[in-house]
């Protein structure tokens, strides 16, 4: 019976005849008959590169692996990537064992590169050489032990723990690789990283194939990649791995990244196979190696980039549940908003078991380290942690993380006065809202007429959003029914979203009553123009009315009309947030606060200079 599996030094009896033949032939020809005589070649294409050759001759330099060796090979026939390939005949150049003009059978097509070859030295072959040995047979590969604590617990077991084929006591005694030397030609290596996280198992179904997977992210003093295992190692590694220690990795296939899966630094990634191996090492000194960034720098950087950011917590919303797209359940969040020694603030926000996680460890002017955390353009700078990311509150053994703490203990009284801020702070808590209106330029209601008019805002999609500030007073407020302002939604008290009815949420099947939501439509004008707004939620409507929607609403329509008459004559400096949505151009009152009149007057002639310019400008 054919076996499917490349045979372990199968080419090595073919070699060595090449080399020793003494004929003027610079190669040597391997017949049907001599395979049976010598063994049957059984090989993985590792490689192919198509190369040409005048008139019109195509070829394919190939590398070849036995699971053991590799073999540099000259073919006429293309395969796919890790097929197993049975070869009937070929011939090998003399000179440097080239294998060429070979006639073959594709066996199978595999899904990593099995074993770990290293490239054979035809020179030093000799008749002593071993013989060809066929690689084990899933089935009947050894069962190596566990750590005795492990196998004390299988004795009570009927059946062997799967993972532990994959525990090899003798990576001990390997010489470890940095991850950063790690690139696409490496064949054979050890690292020793620490597990950094582990993401969900996923699954995928097609006409073809289908399967699960698990990914890594690995870490040592040097660098940072991603592992990922399928189907049975996805679950032998599941069970194996735990986040925080540090194990030796031997064997898999080291690939190019796709960038659109993997946003880490490492140009390469990991595929873990049936050959990879492993080792827990106890006493082990590795340690998550950081790239810290400045708060300050993060607004230059890209949505998606990865980055590592040490800072003091200076405000902190309660964790809460919200529903996303294609998830069954809710999913907690938690937001935070820190702060670094450039005087730079940004909002970050935990996902799932981080955020659950990040609730009973953390608290206001505690220093946090973030490992990995995603840059967003929501609420126009802000970061994202998940499942990949790794954080630390309050380390003992960072210096940055110790450095910045005796800054902000130092200079706590004074330091919040001149925070910037690249987040909007909806919804947060603290006094940041002046210096989040202060990062942005000003324009007039007449230069958001103008350009809408030429269609320079047709792009800005909610999740692209142009954020401008804006002198105006409210001329007009929208929406009434009989001669009674409605101008609010009611909203879940725990996940805040909103509902339609009174009994219980559909979202998150809380039981308490709704509260109200200001949602008010008004015509906010300046001195040049005036245009149609929306405010929504409660920090702005809170801010213009001096209330609470429940209790703005409660109030008698005569006492509504007061409160409201009281503002159209004030001058609020506004934060406007401007998106297209289906067509139409939005314009959203993010923030508001009364206008400071000192500090307009110092900006030179604004409505001169920097009104009309502004948005061009921004747009380029």
């Amino acid at each position: 019976m054919t076996s499917n599996l490349p045979i372990a030094g199968c080419l090595i009896p073919y070699l060595i005849q090449a080399k020793e033949d003494t004929s003027a032939n610079a190669k040597v020809i391997f017949s049907p008959d001599d395979i049976n005589r010598l063994g049957s070649v059984i090989v993985q294409i590792k490689q192919q590169k198509e190369k040409s050759q005048p008139p019109n001759t195509k070829y394919f330099e190939t590398i070849l692996s036995d699971s053991k060796h590799l073999y540099q090979a000259v073919m006429m026939q293309q395969f796919p990537t890790f097929s197993i390939i049975k070869i009937s005949q070929f011939q090998v150049q003399k000179s440097k064992g080239y294998i060429l003009n070979a006639t073959c059978e594709q066996l199978n097509v595999g899904q990593s590169l099995i074993g770990s070859p290293v490239l054979i030295n035809f020179e030093a072959l000799d008749s002593k050489a071993k013989q060809p040995q066929p690689t084990p047979q899933p089935h009947t590969k050894p069962v190596l032990s566990l750590p005795k604590s492990q196998s004390n617990n299988n004795n009570n077991n009927n059946r062997q723990d799967p993972s532990a084929a994959l525990v090899d006591p003798g990576l001990a005694n390997r010489d470890v690789m940095p991850i950063s030397q790690l690139s696409s030609s490496t064949t054979d290596f050890c690292i020793e990283a620490i597990v950094r996280s582990k993401g969900p198992v996923r699954t995928w179904s097609k006409a073809t194939s289908s399967g699960s997977l698990m990914s890594f992210e690995l870490s040592d003093a040097n660098g940072e990649i991603k592992a990922t295992a399928f189907n049975e190692q996805q679950r032998q590694f599941e069970n194996l791995l735990e986040v925080g220690k540090v194990y030796r990795f031997s064997g898999g296939h080291v690939k190019p990244i796709d960038p659109k899966f993997n946003k880490l630094a490492h140009p390469c990634e990991l595929s873990f196979g049936t050959q990879t191996r492993v080792l827990l090492m106890e006493n082990s000194n590795v340690k998550i190696s950081y790239e810290f960034r400045r708060i300050s720098d993060i607004s230059e950087l890209t949505a998606g980039t990865k980055i590592d950011v040490v800072g003091v917590i200076i405000d902190s919303q309660d964790i809460a549940s919200v529903n996303i797209k294609n998830r069954s359940e809710p999913t907690p969040k938690k937001t935070l908003s820190i702060l670094d020694d450039s005087n730079t603030s940004i909002t970050v926000t935990f996902w799932g078991r981080a955020a659950q996680k990040l609730h009973s460890e953390t608290k206001k002017n505690d220093v946090i380290v973030i490992k990995s955390a995603q840059v967003s353009d929501f609420n126009q700078k802000s970061l994202n942690c998940g499942d990949g990311t790794v954080f630390e509150v309050e380390p003992t053994d960072i210096p940055e993380a110790s450095n910045l703490k005796m800054w902000y203990e130092k200079n706590s009284s004074v330091i919040e006065q001149g925070v910037s801020s690249l987040s909007l702070q909806s919804g947060m808590k603290t006094g940041s809202t002046l210096s989040t209106i202060s990062n942005l330029r000003r324009v007039t209601i007449n230069d958001l007429v103008d350009q809408k008019q030429k269609g320079n805002f047709a792009n800005q999609t909610p999740q692209k959003a142009l954020f401008l500030k804006i002198n105006c007073y409210i001329s007009r407020i929208r929406s009434t029914s009989n001669d009674k302002l409605v101008g609010y939604y009611n909203s879940c008290s725990k996940c805040k979203k909103s509902r339609t009815t009174e009994e219980y949420c559909e979202h998150c099947q809380d039981h308490q009553l709704p509260v109200k939501q200001y949602k008010m439509f008004m015509r906010i004008q300046d001195q040049d123009d005036s245009a149609s707004a929306e405010i929504l939620g409660e920090t702005v409507g809170h801010k213009l009315f001096g209330m609470k929607a429940d209790e703005f609403f409660a109030k008698s329509s005569a006492e509504q009309d007061d409160i409201t008459a009281e503002q159209l004559s004030r001058m609020f400096t506004c934060t406007v947030k401007v998106s297209e949505y289906s067509g139409n151009i939005r314009y959203n009152i993010i923030t508001a606060e009364p206008t400071d009149y000192a500090a307009l007057a110092r900006e030179e002639d604004y409505e001169l200079v920097v009104s009309r310019l502004v948005v061009q400008n921004l747009l380029s």
